[in-house]
């Protein structure tokens, strides 16, 4: 029998009323499913562990696009497909919309959808892996401490030497995240390549920089006046030196034919009105 698992999210689904949806209609074709990320759970639902997540096709989040990340991030090594139900007010990860739920999901379990992949960059310090990240991996100067001075390397070419808020380096996904309000380009995530832009930098001059899958990006910093976000979770890189390049890993998205990466774009540019914030 085919499993699914569902990661709830207990803030945008507080009475379980699209967990439910989900798990009775993966039921009604046959699929059975466990759900991952409630502390607590009513007795009705099957909470995942290790040994179901190994049995699962597909994750499905219920959320927004944070929900999404939480979840890519939980289930890595798992090999699931993903696909995400918009609970919150934008997704673009999370491109389903609550009313089409049901539609998205009847053509899910008929298996009426492709696969896509989708590059992730992989972060370390020395020899230690921090971790994949799929939308970007940022350094950030902390409050109060004026402004920050941050180096970037491709192999052993100096590329930036930036006075400035931060930079960044995003995958292809993040194109569309902190990289857009920073002033980067949109790029579509089929593509594979490493976009490095620049946080507020002091100078005209800084540009975002699109560098090839094949390179490998060095970030040094004061590890003292900077904060380390990997997908918008804090980690600590007391070196002050950072590597990021493609990951060996993908993201598996789950889409159907009529999906339009443009045409999602230009109405969440719609809805917002401006790019304030990124759009996931």
């Amino acid at each position: 029998m085919k499993k699914i698992v569902v990661y709830a999210n207990h803030q945008k689904d507080p009475e379980y009323e699209f967990l439910s949806k989900v798990v009775s209609l993966a039921e009604k074709h046959g699929i059975s499913s466990c759900v991952f990320g409630a502390e607590s759970l009513p007795e009705r639902f099957v909470k995942a562990d290790s040994s179901q997540l190994k049995e699962c096709f597909a994750a499905i989040a219920l959320g927004g696009d944070g929900t999404m990340l939480n979840a890519i991030s939980a289930f890595s090594g798992y090999n699931l497909a993903f696909i995400g139900i918009n609970l919150g007010t934008l997704g673009f990860l999370a491109d389903v919309a609550r009313e089409d739920m049901a539609q998205r999901l009847e053509m899910l379990f008929a298996g009426q959808y492709y696969i896509e992949d989708r590059m992730m960059a992989q972060v370390s310090e020395g020899n230690r892996i921090l971790g994949d990240v799929l939308n970007e991996a940022m350094i950030k100067h902390k409050l109060g401490e004026g402004t920050g001075d941050f180096k970037c390397w491709s192999g052993n070419a100096l590329i930036g030497n930036y006075s400035a808020d931060g930079v960044l380096v995003a995958a292809p996904t993040g194109s569309t995240a902190y990289s857009l309000s920073a002033g980067g380009p949109i790029v579509n995530p089929a593509c594979d390549m490493l976009i490095i832009q620049p946080i507020a930098p002091h100078s005209l001059n800084s540009r975002s920089i699109i560098a090839s899958v094949s390179e490998v990006i060095h970030l040094e910093f004061n590890p003292q006046t900077t904060h380390v976000f990997l997908d918008g979770e804090s980690h600590t890189a007391n070196s002050g030196r950072l590597t990021v390049k493609a990951s060996p890993n993908r993201a598996r998205f789950i889409k159907f034919d009529d999906y339009d990466f443009y045409g999602l774009l230009f109405k969440k540019i719609k809805e917002t009105n401006y790019f304030r914030g990124g759009l996931t």
